[in-house]
């Protein structure tokens, strides 16, 4: 309720100092300069001191080369099984697996999904916080053809499952029960229940690169500006990749890569690749995905070849602070709302940039998406 009522407030004027100046933030800097790292397409080498770059970009976790046992499996610790409370192990960094019967009905529904276009599966997870968010993201891409066929979403509980299935009776939702409600609420970044949810989320990535299902890993708190699909399927742009990411636009240190919206095309070396990124998580209940990819990505780990989009063609939340005027020079097919903690404040950024779709009751204002998507295609 609390989210289909920030309309109200932002039409009202609601607005907090600190969020008008996350806004503006960042405005006076040139776009060709913010650009200048962000537009090379790279395969990347093989002689980057994976564990080195590692430990520098991480020393606020006190981590060591140890940590990060790229070429030894580490000892696995104590994971959850079924029986534990998990709301208690949540405290304790403990990894969670998911069980092999769930694996293998999704496996299995991944490949009924995918056999209705054969290119890609578009896979994301989500749980009761993001709801509202999904439905504007559902909401957006309605005009496209063939992609809400192609969705499969994983919920962290079976009433989000159920809505969402109620709204969009084509997207194909799979309720993943772990038997807490842990995961209802928003997943902060950093909190254990965060990574945690990475370290789901990756083996799920895993099992679709196992059951041969070329995929499209993303998240719904983004903007689909273009349909981005047959520019994925450009053969001149993944014709010798494994893995396609985006690149950030904001320095983080020595990582360079981000998750969202990630191609993965099931290759033999991909499969090893993922294995080993699967395990590693696994094993250390304190590392994130994207610590654990982008090292290995540059290592070419297994010989994995990682490309990377154009930031102009897969934008982050760099773009909500760029002027008009430095907007209308490219045209994004996706903008992704991360850089900001907070669903609410998700929603607010998007409803200020003319981007929330729902009307005050919550349905889809496919009118305003139109006119949305018609603005930014010109």
């Amino acid at each position: 309720m609390r989210c289909k009522l920030v309309p109200i407030c932002i039409i009202g004027g609601c607005m907090t100092f600190f969020g008008f100046l996350n806004i503006i933030r960042g405005l006076g800097t040139p776009l060709e300069k913010r650009t200048e790292e962000r537009n090379r397409l790279v395969l990347y080498d093989s002689d980057v001191d994976v564990k080195e770059s590692y430990v520098k970009s991480h020393k606020q976790h006190k981590l060591t080369p140890e940590k990060l046992q790229y070429y030894t499996p580490a000892p696995v610790p104590r994971r959850a099984h079924d029986g534990d409370d998990l709301s208690a192990l949540l405290k304790d960094n403990v990894t969670i697996e998911v069980n092999g019967e769930f694996l293998q009905n999704f496996s299995a529904t991944a490949h009924t999904v995918y056999a209705r276009y054969t290119d890609f599966v578009l896979f994301t997870m989500v749980n009761k916080a993001y709801l509202t968010m999904t439905y504007n993201w559902l909401c957006n891409v309605e005009p496209f053809d063939g992609i809400i066929e192609r969705l499969l979403v994983v919920s962290m509980d079976n009433e989000t499952c159920t809505e969402i299935s109620a709204r969009s009776p084509a997207v194909t939702c799979m309720w993943l029960d772990l038997s807490t409600n842990a995961y209802d609420d928003a997943l902060n970044w950093g909190k254990q229940s965060y990574v945690n949810f990475l370290t789901i989320r990756a083996q799920l990535m895993l099992s679709l690169a196992e059951a041969n299902v070329s995929y499209v890993l993303f998240e719904t708190d983004a903007i689909w500006f273009r349909d981005p699909i047959g520019y994925w399927r450009n053969a001149t742009l993944i014709d010798d990749a494994d893995i396609v990411v985006p690149i950030k636009g904001y320095p983080d240190q020595s990582l360079t890569l981000s998750f969202n919206p990630m191609i993965v095309l099931p290759t033999d070396t991909t499969r090893l690749f993922m294995r080993h990124f699967t395990q590693t998580l696994l094993a250390d209940a304190s590392l994130f995905d994207q610590d654990v990819m982008d090292p290995l990505c540059k290592r070419m780990y297994m010989g994995v070849r990682c490309r990377t989009f154009p930031w102009e063609d897969i934008s982050d939340g760099l773009w909500f602070k760029l002027s008009e005027s430095e907007r209308k020079t490219f045209r994004p097919y996706v903008v992704n709302n991360n850089y900001y903690v907070g669903v609410d404040n998700k929603i607010t950024r998007q409803a200020l940039n003319g981007l929330w779709f729902l009307d005050l009751k919550g349905n889809c204002d496919g009118q305003r998406v139109r006119n949305t998507l018609a603005k930014h295609q010109r």
